[in-house]
């Protein structure tokens, strides 16, 4: 009997040894598959893999973005500077030389006919208000879309 509780526990004692060893390794397994996602993850996120490269027509489409919002900016203030009675913004570095205005009566053209046409604003009306509601631009143009609002108090185009 001393034989076989021997043999018996022989066999307990390797069966627990198997089973010790495949938990160790089914743990070793665990951890080496948890570092390799940490690698994966940290590797992903600190280079430019799955980044989207920026190619030649995108860069042309953001310096056009970031030129338009430029345009914008100074535009806008032009015509506050201006409205506040500061004529001098109408010139050569903020204006072709060739600007076009477009009226009822026909198109004015360069930089002293804009000044001029715009001028009946400061000197027809008084606490003026001017509002962009919307631009849009290309290259170097600009459309606007905007409000103007003050009390009549002088003369505008001729109308006292």
């Amino acid at each position: 009997m001393g034989l076989y509780q021997n043999s018996s526990s022989f066999v307990k004692n390797r069966f627990e040894i198997r089973k010790y060893f495949c938990k160790l390794m089914y743990m070793k397994t665990t951890k080496n598959l948890f570092y390799g996602m940490v690698a994966i993850v940290f590797l992903a996120t600190t280079t430019n893999c799955g980044a989207p490269t920026t190619d030649k027509k995108t860069t042309v489409l953001l310096d056009a973005q970031v030129k338009l919002e430029r345009d914008l900016a100074m535009y806008e203030d032009t015509w506050s500077r201006f409205l506040k009675g500061d004529t001098t913004v109408i010139n050569e570095d903020r204006f072709q030389k060739d600007v076009v205005v477009v009226t009822a009566e026909g198109d004015l053209v360069g930089i002293e006919a804009c000044k001029n046409y715009y001028m009946n604003y400061l000197t027809g009306f008084s606490d003026i208000e001017f509002t962009i509601l919307e631009a849009i631009g290309q290259g170097d143009r600009l459309v606007k879309h905007w409000n103007f609002k003050g009390t009549h108090t002088g003369e505008f185009f001729g109308i006292p």
